[in-house]
């Protein structure tokens, strides 16, 4: 009979061990290779995204082919950032952005499309504290690796499935689909800046990492992301519904006119690019990134107000962004602001004049 309350002991705590496990599986993150038995088509989309390339080790396979900064080798380098569409930006071996090289100082970011090296903050000592958004299973706490540089931890480099999905190990364990979620504003955490109400300006173009901002100015702002885009794909592949499947009426009228048959698409007007990720050009106010405003107000001026000191778009694309990238060498504003409100309907070029008012 003494041995009884032994047993009765061995069982309780077998009982609380596996309570403890079943709660630290269920809150556990699994990474996305977990995820490619079952979701093999979203896991090779994701793959090959700038969600996955965002942060990758100096060693990683996924970054081969890369430049190095001037005088660095890959073993003075911690982790690369980006490296995928735009730029590449690297840590050093202590985990700071590396912001001088043997170049001198600057010539540390890498651009993609016209493979040249830029300035970026040169010389400054900047810790990295952009985990939050480039990593999954992130933690403000402590220092990855024991890096000073890093402000933060985290479970995987990149923007893995989880992120979006919510820690994944009792899925994995019982493939039910009811074990994972999605938050529904999960792609303002990241595509947006506090306050969601205001459109930051970078000298001309609409701030980086401001599309939500955009979206929550514009007529669409009733609609979520995923309306348009699936999110495991590239930004190029990922658009589900393109102008024409919503606004039939206007894309039939825009069909028989001189733009559209000169290849002008709904896009390149009323998504311009209005945001510099890696280059642009002030003069003509091109960047590299589609803004997600939509609006042309055409008769209205350059599209910016004053805010506690800082500069602000209101909510709108003048023609500056909609026009002038294509028409600064032979036309000027004032001429855009007459002919863009016959953009839609124009058949021929020899018929603009005629149309403008005197």
């Amino acid at each position: 009979m003494a041995f009884k309350p032994f047993v009765f002991t061995l069982f309780l705590l077998f009982t609380l061990v596996s309570s403890s496990g079943l709660a630290v599986e269920e809150d556990m993150y699994a990474g996305s290779n977990s995820c490619k038995a079952c979701h093999e088509k979203e896991y090779v989309a994701w793959k090959e995204s700038g969600h996955a390339r965002i942060l990758h080790k100096s060693d990683s396979a996924e970054i081969g082919g890369l430049p190095l900064p001037a005088g660095f080798s890959q073993r003075e380098i911690s982790y690369v950032i980006g490296g995928f569409k735009w730029k590449a930006l690297y840590l050093d071996k202590n985990g700071y952005l590396i912001t001088s090289t043997k170049a001198g100082e600057g010539k540390n970011q890498y651009n993609m499309k016209n493979r040249r090296w830029v300035h970026y903050r040169s010389g400054q000592k900047i810790a990295y504290d952009c985990g939050r958004c480039h990593t999954t299973g992130f933690s403000a706490e402590g220092h990855q690796n024991g890096l000073e540089g890093i402000i933060g931890r985290w479970k995987f480099e990149g923007v893995q499935c989880e992120v979006c999905h919510g820690p994944g190990g009792k899925h994995v364990r019982t493939s039910q689909k009811g074990d994972v979620s999605v938050d529904k504003d999960i792609c303002m955490r990241c595509h947006g800046t506090e306050p969601l109400s205001e459109i930051p300006l970078n000298v001309v173009f609409l701030a980086q990492y401001t599309e939500a901002n955009q979206l929550l100015k514009s007529s669409m702002r009733g609609l979520l992301c995923t309306v348009c885009h699936d999110p495991h794909f590239s930004s190029e592949k990922s658009v589900r519904q393109t102008c024409e499947s919503c606004h039939q009426k206007e894309a039939g009228e825009y069909r028989d006119s001189y733009m559209h048959k000169l290849g002008v698409t709904c896009v390149d007007c009323h998504m311009p690019p209005a945001v510099m990720i890696a280059e642009g050009r002030v003069k003509i106010y091109e960047g590299d990134f589609k803004t997600h405003l939509f609006r042309i107000e055409h008769h209205r001026d350059f599209p910016v107000l004053e805010k506690q000191g800082k500069k602000v778009n209101p909510g709108y694309l003048s023609v500056d962004y909609a026009c002038m990238r294509c028409h600064y060498i032979n036309h000027d504003r004032k001429w855009a602001a007459r002919f863009g409100m016959f953009a839609h309907t124009i058949k021929a070029s020899s018929g603009i004049n005629r149309l403008l008012p005197k």
